[in-house]
């Protein structure tokens, strides 16, 4: 059974999924659709889960559309629901074959304002490689249509879960299987860095109530220089 992630951990994917989209917005327009968005997300979580990078801490497993990660859905409803993005239906021409009203998202100003305001925890050393995986996903899946971006998943081959010395087509697997289980800190041999000044200053900037012009630009890391407390 999936243990329940922490809170710590949905700040941290929040940030990740904010970053991963605005570098897809920037390469092909501002609406992703929702598969293309998960894909992105998967892109990067599996290479790091496989390296025991604990970046991403979303649970992926296999569904008809390739994998899948209810967790990002739960991320992507608390940005839409604190205004760092945006949430419509746009025309989807290659999903189905035809045109298609599939779900899709934006970053909003407010999203990309705290981005900026997060750049020196992104440069934090070990961020810096996490974020790097997440850029380059995004920079990859971002100009496939949503079907390329599904296919490109199901032909990928991955360890058997029996037998690591063999591969399987993902696509072969059975709905359902799990693929990504969320690291327990003591098993990543990498994590994002989150202290507790940089945790209370997420959980303040991507909440609802953050007003961003209450809050200048910064360029350290502690809560203190930050809101002057």
């Amino acid at each position: 059974m999936q243990r329940t992630r922490t809170h710590g951990e949905h700040l941290i994917d929040q940030l990740l999924v904010l970053a991963s989209l605005q570098r897809m917005n920037e390469i092909t327009g501002v609406w992703q659709e929702i598969m293309k968005v998960m894909k992105a997300a998967w892109e990067a979580a599996w290479p790091m889960f496989c390296d025991k990078i604990k970046g991403f801490s979303l649970h992926f497993y296999t569904w008809r559309h390739g994998p899948l990660s209810k967790d990002l859905y739960r991320v992507l409803d608390s940005l839409v629901a604190a205004g760092l993005a945006e949430r419509r239906h746009v025309s989807s021409r290659s999903l189905f074959r035809g045109q298609w009203p599939a779900l899709a998202y934006a970053i909003t100003e407010k999203g990309s304002h705290v981005l900026e305001q997060c750049e020196p925890l992104l440069s934090i050393d070990t961020n810096v490689g996490i974020l790097h995986e997440v850029l380059r996903a995004a920079e990859e899946v971002g100009p496939m249509d949503p079907l390329e971006a599904r296919d490109k998943s199901h032909q990928m081959r991955i360890p058997h879960r029996d037998d690591p010395s063999r591969t399987v087509l993902l696509a072969e697997l059975p709905n359902g299987t799990d693929l990504i289980e969320v690291l327990q800190p003591t098993e990543a041999q990498v994590a994002f860095a989150l202290d507790d000044d940089w945790f209370e200053a997420l959980d303040m900037m991507l909440s609802p109530e953050y007003e961003p012009g209450l809050m200048g630009k910064h360029s350290h890391t502690t809560y203190e220089d930050l809101f002057g407390t």
